[in-house]
This record gives structure tokens, C-alpha cells and sequence, in this order.
């Protein structure tokens, strides 16, 4: 790859496991410890970095974009909804009762261009 091909460069610590998120044309990562940032994914600028509420526990759960919101799960199980924005704001905090290591997956309803009809949240141990 040449120089001429990278748009932007960011030259702080990258998560080592959550992979980014494009959704509704803003750039999401979360970094191990629960720091959220937001880029403009043209430039690279931040839009805003900040820790979720609640992240206390490392993030291994990529962020998933559905209905408006961004979810984010840590390995404790909680789950933070943030509002879907550069300047993203938190909406909801939830915690399950286990741990969580996998991304969420999502179901639309139909064509991938519908929103997300399900997120699914797997965690440790199942109980019936």
C-alpha cells in the first residue's frame, strides 16, 4: 500500500480484539478498557472519546449498530446502549448475570438494508 492510499492515520493504541464499526456514517471503536471513540470516518477526526458507564471489565465483544443505537458489551456482561451519533451519549445500562466474550449477532427482518429486528447476547453458562 503507498502513502497516496491511506486517507488518515490514527496513532493511538487500537483494541486488540473489538473490531471497529461503521454505522449511520460515523466510526465506532471501543478500546479494551471501555473507551469510546467516534470518528468521521472521512478524515479521521474524533468526534468524541469517553469511558462507558460502568466499564470496568475488558471489552473482547465488537460494537454492534442497530435501531438507531450502538451497543457495546463487556466481559462482565454489561451492556451499554449509546445513542447513534459523533456525539454519542449513553441511553442505557445493562447488566447480565455472566460473562460475555463474543459479538452480538443481529437478525434483520428481512434485506440487509432493514434494521435489525434481534440482537442475540451470548454468554458463559447457559441456564434453562
Amino acid at each position: 500500500m503507498t502513502d497516496s492510499a491511506v486517507r488518515w492515520r490514527y496513532q493511538r493504541p487500537v483494541p486488540q480484539v473489538p473490531s471497529t464499526l461503521l454505522y449511520q456514517g460515523i466510526l465506532y471503536m471501543v478500546n479494551d478498557s471501555g473507551i469510546l471513540i467516534s470518528f468521521d470516518p472521512a478524515t479521521g477526526n474524533v468526534l468524541k472519546q469517553g469511558r462507558l458507564q460502568g466499564a470496568i471489565d475488558k471489552y473482547f465483544a465488537s460494537p454492534v449498530g442497530a435501531d438507531g443505537k450502538v451497543w457495546l458489551c463487556s466481559q462482565d456482561g454489561t451492556v451499554s446502549v449509546v445513542a447513534a451519533k459523533g456525539e454519542w451519549e449513553t441511553l442505557a445500562v445493562n447488566r447480565l448475570d455472566d460473562e460475555v466474550f463474543a459479538t452480538p449477532p443481529s437478525r434483520t427482518a428481512g434485506s440487509t438494508s432493514e434494521p435489525a429486528a434481534c440482537l442475540l447476547l451470548r454468554q458463559i453458562a447457559y441456564r434453562a
